[in-house]
C-alpha cells in the first residue's frame, strides 16, 4: 500500500511516499522516502523576472567582429567603432526586455550592413567573383534554429535564417530554395551585385591555402609570382594601399532578463573558396551553439572548426561545469592542438560570465553588461566604458 502527502515549500514541493506491506520487511516496518519534485520549479525559458533577479540574471551580450592576423591602420578605429555599435545594438533591447534572439540577430545585422566586415553587404568573394551568404541563429531555451547556406540576394541573411526558424519547419535553407521562401515571406531581396563592396577580398583560384595561411596564421605571402601574387597585389594597389583588411565571420551571443541564451553569425566565407562550399557557419553546433547551460560561437577556419565541432564543445565544457571562459580557452586549446586551427571563440554561460579568447593576432570584440562597456583587439587588450 502506498501512501502520498505534500508539503509545500515556495517554488517546490516535498513528495513524501509510505510504503509498507508490499516491500520485503516486516509488515510494521515504514520506509519513508522523500521525493524532491523537480517539475515544481519553474522551467528556465519561463522564468519570471523575479526569479531572473533571484539567480542574480542581468541581460548581457558580447559580440566579435572577426579573428585574423593583419590589419590596415587607418581600418583599425573603423572596426573598433562598429564592433561597439553592434554590441550597443543588441544590449538597447534586451534593456527594451526584448528576447536574446532579438537581441543577436540586430547586433549581427550591424556587422551586416558595413562593408568593412565579411558578411551581408561587404562579404569575401568566392572564385568565381560571387557572394554566397552563411548564416544562422539558435534559440537556447528551446533549441530551435535557422539557417541560410549559399544565400546570394540577402543583404541581411540573419534576418532570413529568424524566418526561417520560426515561419519554417526546418532549420536551414540553401540557394534557390531560401531565396523562394524569402520571395513566399516578402522578404526583401537584391541583385547579388549590390551586395559586392569596395573591400570584398578577391583572390580568383590560385594558392587558396596560402591566403588562409595569411588571413589567419599571419604567415607572410611569398613572393614567387604566382598568379595568386598578382591578383592579391592589384587587390592591394587597388583597394588597400599597402596590406588588405582581413577580417571573418561575425557572431554575437546574449543573454535577456529572462535567463535565456541565444546566438547568431553570419559570413562570407573564406575569399577564392570554391562555388558552393559551405562552412561551419549555418551548421549547429559547428560555428554556434546555445541551449540552457550556455552559448557559444566561432570564426576562423571553417574547415578546422567542423571537424572539432566547436561550437558544440564550448557549451560541452559549460556542461561539465567549466566557466565560459574556460570553457572558450579549452575549446580552442584542444582544437588548435588536434587538428591546428585558427580562431576565436566568444561565449555567455548560464551565471551571465563571459568567455573570449583567440589564437590569431587579433580578434575585436565587445561585450555589455550592467551597462558596463568592455572592449579589446589584440591579445590580452581590454578597455572598460560606462554607457
Amino acid at each position: 500500500m502506498i501512501g502520498i502527502r505534500y508539503k509545500g515549500t515556495n517554488n517546490r514541493r516535498t513528495k513524501q511516499f509510505c510504503l509498507g506491506a508490499k516491500l520485503k520487511v516486516k509488515p510494521t516496518a515504514v520506509v519513508l522516502l522523500r521525493l524532491e519534485m523537480a517539475e515544481f520549479q519553474p522551467a528556465e525559458e519561463n522564468l519570471t523576472p523575479a526569479v531572473a533577479i533571484e539567480r542574480n540574471i542581468s541581460p548581457s551580450i558580447i559580440v566579435q567582429g572577426g579573428a585574423y592576423s593583419h590589419m590596415l591602420d587607418h581600418l583599425t578605429e573603423e572596426y573598433k567603432k562598429v564592433t561597439k555599435e553592434s554590441a550597443k545594438t543588441g544590449y538597447k533591447k534586451l534593456m527594451e526586455n526584448k528576447t536574446a534572439v532579438e537581441a543577436v540577430e540586430d547586433a549581427v545585422r550591424v556587422f551586416e550592413d558595413n562593408p568593412c566586415f565579411n558578411a551581408g553587404h561587404g562579404s569575401y568573394l568566392n572564385c568565381e567573383g560571387e557572394v554566397e551568404c552563411d548564416a544562422m541563429i539558435m534559440e537556447g531555451h528551446t533549441l530551435n534554429s535557422g539557417a541560410v547556406i549559399g544565400g546570394r540576394h540577402f543583404r541581411n541573411p540573419i534576418s532570413l535564417c529568424t524566418k526561417i526558424m520560426y515561419e519554417s519547419q526546418h532549420c536551414a535553407l540553401s540557394g534557390n530554395g531560401a531565396l523562394k521562401f524569402a520571395h513566399d515571406k516578402n522578404f526583401p531581396t537584391v541583385d547579388p551585385a549590390e551586395l559586392i563592396s569596395p573591400y570584398a577580398v578577391n583572390i580568383g583560384r590560385s594558392s587558396y591555402q596560402e591566403y588562409v595561411d595569411h588571413h589567419y596564421g599571419g604567415k607572410p605571402v611569398q613572393d614567387h609570382n604566382t598568379e595568386f601574387d598578382k591578383e592579391y597585389k592589384q587587390f592591394v594597389k587597388q583597394n588597400c594601399g599597402e596590406i588588405p583588411p582581413t577580417y571573418d565571420t561575425v557572431s554575437a551571443v546574449a543573454m535577456d532578463n529572462r535567463g535565456n541564451l541565444a546566438c547568431a553569425m553570419s559570413t562570407g566565407g573564406i575569399a577564392g573558396k570554391l562555388k558552393g562550399r559551405v562552412g561551419d557557419a549555418p551548421l549547429i553546433g559547428c560555428g554556434a551553439y546555445a541551449n540552457k547551460t550556455g552559448g557559444a560561437t566561432v570564426t576562423g577556419v571553417g574547415e578546422s572548426i567542423m571537424k572539432m565541432t566547436l561550437g558544440r564543445e564550448v557549451v560541452y565544457n559549460m556542461e561539465n561545469g567549466q566557466d565560459a571562459q574556460t570553457a572558450a580557452e579549452n575549446a580552442l586549446r584542444k582544437m588548435e592542438d588536434t587538428v591546428g586551427g585558427h580562431g576565436g571563440v566568444i561565449a555567455i554561460d548560464k551565471n551571465g560570465a563571459f568567455g573570449k579568447t583567440f589564437n590569431t593576432e587579433k580578434m575585436v570584440w565587445t561585450s555589455i553588461k550592467n551597462n558596463t562597456l568592455q572592449f579589446g583587439l589584440k591579445q590580452n587588450e581590454v578597455k572598460t566604458e560606462q554607457l
